[in-house]
């Protein structure tokens, strides 16, 4: 056994290096010489994790879990790897089971919650969190976890009392702050607002903790109609969060010559063929902060139709095909030689990843990730049949509710007006273009005919999508569905016409935006 202790030491050393192919080949070797020797096999799951071969990583993994089925280091790794292959009911009973073992690991239980609310089981989510907190009263990923749970169902106090929790316990975190400022409608009292500012005089504006801080207290002089003051909190904002989150305005539209050059018009019209049977996807793109979450909570409330979330399906389904050796086999260049068994394979791919989201069993479903504007004809060329929804906005009143807000991850281009600018113009340029390769295949929702005439507005989009016309999609704000974005608050009230023109409020402050928007 002491050769065997040298050998798990140096595997682990190499595992530390991020050596992970040399520590395969010796985990290989000790598990030949010696096969009961679970450790080594542990080891070897790890190390097939770190160099991405998760099929092997799971094999390891369950075989220690068969001969050891309460080995906790060998559950955690377990999980893991189940979260990385997108297996995340598994990975939810697994994490289940670690807390089931060991109830002092908060983090298992948060990681259930997490992926539970991923799935749209945000009842269930909700009671890992408050186990959470029944021991630990102050955690902060638990009290704001339990508050995004809350808000998702509707349970606006519960999710105030948890943000305030957050707050009180945690007075630094921006994301506290934030997370109250992101249910639009809450009024910041003098005191919060009071210890905002302290918070920032006491800490240095150069930390990401602000970030979320600076955005909720640019809310909280919108909400008192100190406009000036609101703009000057959002560029402060905005300039760190340039700061911090790296984008490239070249790269993008590098991005979108490609997307052109890729989809000309002959590629797109000799795709036609059978589409995978139903559920039917119904596609919601456009830019972040168009409308798109009003426009699905209008869909989901039909009795065809069922309401998702924003999936990183058809996201993770192009980078799959990006991370390709050849760069002419990478997308969206292989499109062109994608023939009708490959768009086969590749639409069951998507869609079952998208099931673990269904439970309804109704004929079609929404996928509502506004940057999907980006993959219109990969998705044509997936789904021949299926629907594409492009939801529309002022562009004035749609760049200055992205500067205004503060984005959990991603959308980096929303961090200075001149990268604003430059993806609104390179995603008008797109949507140009698919407009013209694709005549009458896009349906157009305008955000503010739509709030102004919603009835009629709405009688047309069900027409267009071919379901008919039924009266609870006039009453979405009824619906009692869970919703994740930005917008839930929004979207559980009647239409209201008050967010057109708020670009107004700042008219003062946006000369270069309009001039940018201009080129």
């Amino acid at each position: 056994m002491k050769d065997a202790a040298a050998d798990l030491a140096s595997i682990r050393a190499l595992l530390q290096a991020g050596q992970f192919e040399p520590a395969i080949n010796h985990c290989m070797e000790l598990v030949q010489a010696l096969p009961d020797l679970w450790e080594a096999w542990y080891l070897l799951g790890c190390a097939c994790r770190g160099a991405g071969d998760l099929a092997n990583a799971q094999m390891a993994l369950r075989g220690v879990l068969q001969a050891q089925p309460d080995n906790l280091p060998a559950l955690r790794e377990l999980a893991q790897v189940l979260e990385l292959m997108d297996e995340l009911v598994a990975a939810t009973e697994i994490y289940r089971r670690i807390y089931h073992l060991d109830p002092t690991d908060s983090f298992a239980s948060l990681k259930r919650g997490d992926i539970l609310s991923a799935l749209g089981r945000s009842s269930d989510a909700l009671a890992c969190y408050r186990a959470v907190l029944a021991g630990d009263p102050d955690n902060l990923a638990g009290l704001l976890s339990a508050g995004h749970a809350a808000r998702a169902l509707g349970e606006k106090p519960a999710a105030i009392d948890n943000y305030r929790r957050a707050c009180r316990a945690h007075p630094t975190s921006g994301t506290a702050w934030h997370s109250l400022a992101n249910l639009k409608d809450y009024v910041f009292s003098d005191a919060e607002l009071d210890a905002m500012e302290h918070s920032l005089a006491a800490g240095s504006e150069q930390d990401a903790a602000a970030l979320g801080t600076l955005f909720a207290l640019g809310s909280a002089y919108d909400q008192r109609g100190e406009f000036d003051r609101a703009w000057s909190c959002y560029r402060r904002g905005n300039r760190l969060g340039e700061s911090l989150r790296p984008w490239s305005a070249e790269a993008f539209q590098a991005e979108v010559d490609a997307v052109i050059e890729a989809f000309p018009a002959q590629q797109l019209a000799v795709t036609s063929r059978t589409p995978p049977s139903q559920p039917s996807p119904i596609f919601i793109v456009g830019l972040p902060r168009s409308g798109s979450t009003l426009v699905e909570q209008i869909l989901a409330s039909h009795s065809a139709i069922e309401g998702t979330r924003e999936l990183p399906s058809l996201p993770r389904l192009t980078r799959s095909l990006r991370s390709r050796s050849d760069p002419r086999q990478r997308y969206p260049h292989i499109v062109a030689s994608l023939g009708p068994g490959d768009l086969e394979l590749l639409g069951r791919d998507y869609l079952n990843a998208c099931a673990p989201q269904l439970r309804s069993g109704r004929a079609f479903f929404t996928d509502k990730l506004p940057n999907n504007f980006l993959h219109i004809g990969f998705i044509q060329m997936l789904f021949p049949g299926a629907p594409i929804v492009h939801v529309y906005r002022n562009p004035l009143d749609c760049c200055v509710a992205n500067l205004r807000h503060h984005f959990a991850r991603q959308q980096n281009f929303a961090y200075s007006e001149e990268r604003m600018a430059h993806y609104f113009n390179q995603y008008r340029r797109l949507m140009a273009h698919w407009e013209g390769l694709l005549p009458g295949r896009i349906v157009n929702v305008g955000y503010e005919q739509l709030v102004t005439d919603p009835e009629g507005e709405i009688t047309r989009l069900l027409e267009a999508l071919g379901v008919g016309f039924e009266e609870s999609c006039q009453r979405f704000y009824q619906s009692g569905r869970e919703v994740h974005t930005a917008s839930s608050e929004q979207v559980r009230q009647p239409i209201y016409t008050s967010s057109i023109g708020i670009w107004k409020r700042y008219a003062a402050q946006l000369g270069d935006l309009q001039a940018l928007l201009a080129r």
